[in-house]
């Protein structure tokens, strides 16, 4: 039973550790789109 419990803590923080990496890796994808896009604004100015 405490096996479980362990095993349930550690997946939850894998999932938590994921998560937070998926957003990482969001944020980037977000701030690479807005530099382009700036740089197409600035290029049409």
């Amino acid at each position: 039973m405490k096996n479980n419990v362990l095993d349930c803590k550690k997946s939850t923080e894998y999932t938590i550790l994921l998560l937070v990496g998926k957003q990482d890796q969001e944020r980037k994808y977000y701030d690479e789109y807005d530099k382009i896009k700036k740089q197409k604004m600035i290029q049409e100015i």
